[in-house]
């Protein structure tokens, strides 16, 4: 769910899906915590994060899982490049909502009047990227309706420079696909 490849992970997620699947780890689910000693949420919370892993993992997977479906041959290049868009598609709205955080702060600051030049030169910044984001999300939309493989490269180039450029060394880039 933070970008990382399932498939790291399909040993423990075997593992909790078992332990779901098992009668046992339901039997105290209905027993107050009072009563068990013992958290009385962690079944139900852990189910439901795993739902929720599952359900991101098959709409990251959707567009390779449905060409499988429909048998329309080779997977992989068009396949890969949806799914890439995909991907781009959410970590650049995840980017955008941060721009936006940053601008709105930034203007309520500005709006309650003697703000700093140092605010007010941010918040320019942070406009900025705002519009490069909603440019790049203009042109990802359009190569969504006629796929290209470089255009889909240079794409997800820039959402990677657009993330460093927000979150510096935190930001994990999407450039490599899986």
């Amino acid at each position: 769910m933070l970008g990382g490849q399932w498939r790291e992970y399909e040993a423990e997620l075997r593992s909790l899906l078992q332990w779901c699947q098992d009668s046992r780890s339901w039997q105290g689910t209905r027993e107050l915590a009072s009563v068990s000693q013992d958290e009385s949420s962690k079944v139900p919370a852990v189910a439901s994060a795993l739902i929720a892993v599952i359900w991101e993992t098959v709409r990251s997977e959707l567009p390779l899982l449905l060409q499988g479906l429909v048998g329309e041959g080779d997977t992989g290049v068009d396949a890969h490049i949806e799914a890439q868009l995909v991907r781009s598609e959410r970590e650049l709205n995840n980017l955008k909502k941060q721009i936006e955080t940053e601008v709105q702060n930034r203007r309520q600051v500005i709006a309650r009047g003697n703000a700093a030049e140092e605010i007010r030169q941010a918040f320019e910044q942070w406009n900025t990227r705002l519009v490069r984001a909603e440019e790049v999300k203009q042109r990802l939309t359009d190569l969504r309706a006629t796929p290209d493989a470089p255009a889909t490269t240079a794409l997800v180039e820039e959402i990677d420079a657009l993330g460093v450029d927000i979150l510096g060394d935190a930001y994990s880039p999407i450039g490599n696909p899986p």
